[in-house]
């Protein structure tokens, strides 16, 4: 299980390569990403 949180991008790209890289289970993987430049409403 692994839960990754920080800056949208960074997160998207952890988990990506968990998905794919390293054939983690979709449901292993909890992103909350509490930051995006230019965006609102991910706190």
């Amino acid at each position: 299980m692994a839960y990754i949180a920080g800056e949208a991008r960074a997160c998207q790209a952890v988990r990506r390569h968990l998905i794919q890289e390293r054939n983690w289970p979709r449901k292993a993987v909890t992103v909350k990403a509490f930051r995006a430049p230019g965006k609102r409403g991910l706190d």
